[in-house]
């Protein structure tokens, strides 16, 4: 998480959004340290929220700070993913 807010800060724009997940405190340990962890079937209804919050925050164009994933479509939002990076090496485009 520091990294993403140092490369936020940096471009001199950006937002993080957290959303609520049932997790272990020690499953979000070990993500937020980057440690390696069984996948967790993606919850639609948290991909809606998290897109109507995007889009009342502003946002339309973005990159996200994660691995390639394939998302469902945005366009509904007016929202599109542009690139992938990860904190760690921000000036290095994956996907």
């Amino acid at each position: 998480m520091p990294n993403a807010l140092e490369m936020i800060e940096d471009e001199g724009r950006g937002v993080v959004l957290l959303l609520y997940r049932a997790q272990s405190g020690e499953s979000l340990l070990d993500r937020a340290l980057g440690k390696q962890q069984k996948k967790q079937k993606w919850d639609s209804k948290s991909f809606g929220i998290g897109a109507q919050m995007l889009k009342a925050l502003g946002v339309g164009k973005m990159k996200l700070m994660s691995s390639p994933v394939s998302l469902p479509s945005m366009t509904g939002f007016a929202l599109e993913v542009t690139g992938f990076c990860l904190p760690e090496h921000p000036h290095i485009e994956i996907g």
